[in-house]
């Protein structure tokens, strides 16, 4: 059983510490997580450590040749995050280290980056150092199962660019569901497909659209204006 006055994440820590644990809320930000080390509460130990509500710095999608897709920095205090030609540079680099690595964990500048690649598509959550590395995972998790079942997808290991291109809407609906400012909202990926199937393209930002989708918007409203 997990008890906070938090809300948030506290189903994600119960799924993936797998054990009974005490979260108590120490500030805006922080929990402290008591992790027994048996379920009886007599004679057990425990480990107590401090861990950050705002666990993601950013989710990235490159291609095939590490080159953006889309990008949500939660974090520009960092230096590498701090300007957008910094931005660029960086996902280069972490490209070039995880496009023929055999793993999906990486530790580069003191940022810890979970990755999952596809036929041209590689998806990154990236959350600090002392992050703990299955909750990312999970979180990379969800966000790809999300988006293959509302695209309906049989496999997410068959997501191309073309297909992320094409539904772009819809891949910022589900990172808005699962992420706010760095701080995980849902983990399951079935209520997320669910809300985001209620929203529509008129809840996208426009600077978020594509130029088709974009345009598409445009004729929606121009419609609705000579109709009135």
């Amino acid at each position: 059983a997990v008890v906070s006055t938090q809300s948030t994440g506290c189903t994600l820590f119960t799924s993936i510490l797998g054990s009974c644990c005490c979260s108590v809320s120490v500030s805006d930000s922080t929990f402290v997580v008591i992790l027994f080390a048996r379920r009886s509460w007599k004679g057990c130990s425990f480990l107590c450590f401090a861990m950050s509500i705002y666990c993601v710095k950013c989710l990235l999608i490159l291609d095939g040749e590490g080159k953006r897709i889309m990008a949500k920095y939660y974090d520009n205090k960092q230096k590498e995050f701090s300007t957008l030609n910094d931005q660029k540079a960086w996902e280069q680099k972490l490209f070039s280290k995880t496009q023929r690595a055999n793993a999906e964990i990486i530790l580069l500048d003191d940022v810890l980056s979970v990755y999952r690649s596809t036929s041209d598509v590689t998806f990154y959550v990236l959350g600090s150092k002392d992050e703990n590395e299955l909750m990312l995972l999970t979180i990379l998790t969800t966000l790809m199962d999300a988006i293959t079942l509302i695209l309906k997808v049989t496999d997410s290991s068959i997501l191309d660019k073309r297909t992320v291109l094409e539904n772009l809407d819809i891949v910022l609906f589900v990172i808005d569901e699962l992420i706010d400012d760095g701080i995980v909202l849902e983990a399951d990926h079935t209520v997320i497909a669910q809300r985001v199937a209620t929203r529509s393209l008129d809840d996208l930002p426009l600077a978020e659209q594509t130029i088709t989708q974009a345009l598409s918007t445009a004729r929606e409203h121009i419609s609705k204006s000579l109709l009135k």
